[in-house]
């Protein structure tokens, strides 16, 4: 293959703008940078980690979070995530303590299954447009599993994890936690049907880095 691309062709990719475009990795897989500028103030967020249990697409949108990211803190690019101002070693042990249910008998491949809401503030960010001070209620359901996002892993496993999950939420031991804390995020909120959103939809004016604002919102978990 290398043999037959000319520089030629390399020019013409180059004329044509054309950008290799691979993963998520330098932007938001969560998702919740993105509603949060739409106007979220409440946001439900579905994780899927590793075995070890650790949300690092959350990490990486926390004060500190870039060095969770590949390249670590020493890149540029990587502070531009920086969403929240709470510090993320305070956001990890925060996810830790959230209750946890009970798994399935026999499960193979889910490790652990995390519910609970974290409270956070934002920080400037100019890369999503997002103001400093608006507080946010993060509602989490955490699923982590031996069950990678692909590479060599057995497609069949995939389908195995989701029966696992299932079963889980269904469980009559978790209903206490599932429809007391889970099932109420969603429907909404009296906070939601009383006060529009506060995000102005003007484009951002500063250029400053998001992750050099300091700050801890502290609120509850």
């Amino acid at each position: 293959v290398r043999r037959g691309v000319s520089q030629a062709a390399l020019d013409g990719l180059a004329e044509g703008a054309v950008q290799a475009v691979i993963d998520a990795g330098y932007s938001d897989g969560t998702g919740i940078a993105y509603a949060i500028r739409a106007g979220a103030r409440e946001v439900v967020a579905y994780f899927s980690n590793k075995k070890s249990n650790v949300p690092v697409g959350l990490a990486k949108l926390c004060l500190g979070g870039s060095k969770f990211m590949f390249g670590g803190s020493a890149l540029s690019q990587n502070k531009a995530l920086c969403v929240f101002a709470r510090p993320v070693d305070d956001v990890l042990r925060a996810y830790a303590a959230l209750p946890k249910l009970r798994l399935c008998a026999g499960a193979r491949f889910v490790t652990a299954i995390s519910v609970g809401t974290l409270y956070v503030t934002t920080v400037k960010n100019d890369l999503f447009g997002i103001p400093s001070g608006v507080p946010v209620m993060l509602h989490i359901i955490g699923v982590a599993s031996k069950v990678t996002m692909g590479g060599l892993e057995d497609v069949y496993d995939f389908d195995a994890l989701t029966q696992e999950v299932i079963q889980t939420v269904v469980a009559p031991d978790n209903a206490p936690l599932v429809q007391g804390t889970v099932m109420p995020w969603f429907f909404a909120s009296t906070a939601d049907k009383a006060q529009p959103s506060e995000i102005s939809t003007d484009e951002p004016a500063s250029d400053q880095a998001a992750e050099s604002e300091p700050g801890h919102d502290g609120a509850g978990l």
